[in-house]
């Protein structure tokens, strides 16, 4: 078959559009392998790419020197634990208000559309009474906490996405249920919501990504860095505050690239895969980062 030129224009282009966004996060992948004394060389493949830079995020330390930012697996466990409930409570508490919403019309037409503008609420307008309530509570600082707040994000969205795959099932499918001897709450575990697969899977993994990507929360929540985002905000001060570029990024080694290192680390926050809002170190907070710079003789 002939392929037209207009297709191979297109395809080109689209390829090359692709690849430019995917640079930064490929950048990194390839920063995160170099050894400490290439962290300020511009080359995209490092000439002896080492696993060390992921032992040290573990262990919390910078190549040999602890102190400098907390061991990060601990926090990501606690941050798993607490996306992971959030999003399958949240998934289960939203297919259960798409089905009432789609089945019995509960609340008319405009429920659907108010608990989906509850998302557009901004976070800060509502955070401080929640702390008071944390606090009143005696659950400050805890997991259980993020649990039970994590769920003012997602349970819109999960909400709205399981009205769609619920209004995709026939309803003859409750009736014969219903006709067979199942009560309303057994219509709808046993036979309704294992048809909802591909809904549910959808709305479990947005519901965890943004319980994992929050930060306001567990800031405000939490005081001895419960979570990923808490721990890799202590981190802002000497590196950026993302996982891959704690590991993966050239801040401050080299003069000449100061600023490239800065500008590409600042873009790559943006679209990395965790999203946490954290902003860059500038170059007059790097001074503990210096000193260890000088120390390893790489400046």
């Amino acid at each position: 078959m002939k392929i037209s030129p207009l297709t191979i224009i297109v395809t080109l282009m689209s390829t090359a559009i692709v690849l430019f966004f995917l640079y930064p996060f490929i950048w990194m992948i390839g920063v995160s392998f170099k050894p400490i004394d290439e962290w300020g060389l511009p080359n995209l493949i490092p000439n002896s790419a080492t696993f060390r830079n992921y032992f040290e995020l573990a262990k919390g330390a910078v190549y040999g020197v602890r102190g400098h930012f907390p061991a990060i697996i601990p926090y990501m466990i606690n941050s798993l634990l607490a996306s992971s409930i959030t999003a399958i409570l949240t998934t289960i508490l939203g297919a259960m208000t798409a089905y009432a919403i789609q089945r019995y019309r509960v609340g008319g037409t405009r429920l659907a559309s108010w608990i989906l503008s509850l998302r557009m609420i901004p976070p800060v307008a509502v955070m401080l009474p929640l702390v008071v309530i944390v606090k009143t509570l005696g659950i400050y600082d805890t997991i259980l906490a993020l649990i039970l707040l994590y769920p003012l994000i997602t349970l819109p969205l999960t909400t709205w996405l399981m009205i769609g795959a619920i209004r995709s099932i026939p309803r003859e499918i409750d009736e014969a249920a219903l006709v067979d001897g199942c009560s309303e709450v057994e219509a709808f575990f046993k036979v309704v919501l294992p048809q909802t697969g591909s809904g549910f899977a959808t709305s479990t993994i947005i519901a965890y990504l943004f319980s994992w990507s929050e930060f306001m929360i567990p800031l405000l929540v939490t005081q001895t860095s419960r979570g990923i985002a808490r721990a890799l905000n202590g981190v802002r001060s000497i590196f950026c505050s993302r996982i891959w570029c704690t590991v993966g990024t050239d801040v401050c080694s080299r003069s000449s690239h100061c600023l490239t290192s800065y500008s590409i680390c600042n873009l790559s926050s943006q679209i990395s895969h965790k999203g946490i809002k954290s902003r860059l170190c500038t170059l007059k907070n790097c001074s503990q980062f210096k000193k260890i710079c000088d120390d390893q003789k790489i400046v």
